[in-house]
């Protein structure tokens, strides 16, 4: 399953990990198999993308007089 990493800054030893995969027990599979096997997991929290509606992470800002 296809991985990425993003450490959330807000809550200090925390990380955001966006999996791909392509079902539900797929993704059982990498949270029960994977996760929380490795000894500093203490816990696990999933969201679940059922459509994407738009894949650009640009934010509009031009209304606030930002030029990007």
């Amino acid at each position: 399953a296809p991985l990425s990493l993003v450490p959330i800054l807000s809550i200090p030893g925390a990380l955001l990990l966006q999996v791909v995969v392509p079902d539900l027990e797929s993704l059982s599979n990498v949270v029960l198999k994977k996760l929380l096997r490795i000894r500093f997991v203490r816990d696990v929290h999933s969201s679940i993308v059922l459509n994407t509606i738009k894949r650009s992470a640009r934010v509009p800002v031009r209304h606030l007089g930002v030029n990007l």
